[in-house]
């Protein structure tokens, strides 16, 4: 788990430069694809070093994926409402963590318990999610006026 706080916070500190390098929808992509990588190795479960190292991967996937989605909804909402669309935000992550949880515990019992059958499933999720996202979401404002660009150029 350090691994990945310790990139998380390397990712923290780069992320004004990839939202202005790689826009709101490559930086998202960045990290669902990093979460995708992530849930394959595992799902492999060797080499012991390169599923360790993976767990960097988790900190690129919270802070590309998340974190830059908060800054964009936070860039396209109003001032008057901004509070509420952060807070519909994260009452839609704990509905995801809960229906992920209940699907994991699914797939432990069918599985006799095992762990690589259980990271293959959520490797197929990840991977249907970033071929949607990159399909689905479209951000095609230019840099300067991308919602939550100006917010990023102040922090870099």
């Amino acid at each position: 788990m350090t691994l990945g706080q310790s990139t998380e916070i390397v990712s923290l500190a780069l992320l004004p430069m990839l939202l202005l390098r790689l826009g709101v929808r490559g930086t998202m992509v960045l990290g669902l694809g990093a979460w995708a990588i992530l849930l394959t190795l595992l799902s492999r479960g060797e080499p012991v070093w390169l599923v360790v190292a993976s767990l960097s991967l988790n900190g690129l996937c919270i802070c590309c994926f998340i974190v830059a989605g908060q800054v964009f909804a936070n860039g396209l909402a109003r001032a008057d409402i901004r509070v509420s669309v952060q807070a519909l935000l994260n009452i839609t992550s704990g509905l995801g963590l809960l229906i992920g949880n209940l699907l994991v515990g699914w797939v432990r019992r069918q599985t006799s318990e095992q762990f690589e059958p259980t990271f293959r499933v959520g490797a197929v999720i990840a991977i249907a999610l970033v071929i949607a996202f990159w399909m689905g979401f479209k951000n095609d404002a230019p840099a300067h006026q991308s919602p939550g660009r100006q917010d990023m150029k102040t922090l870099a």
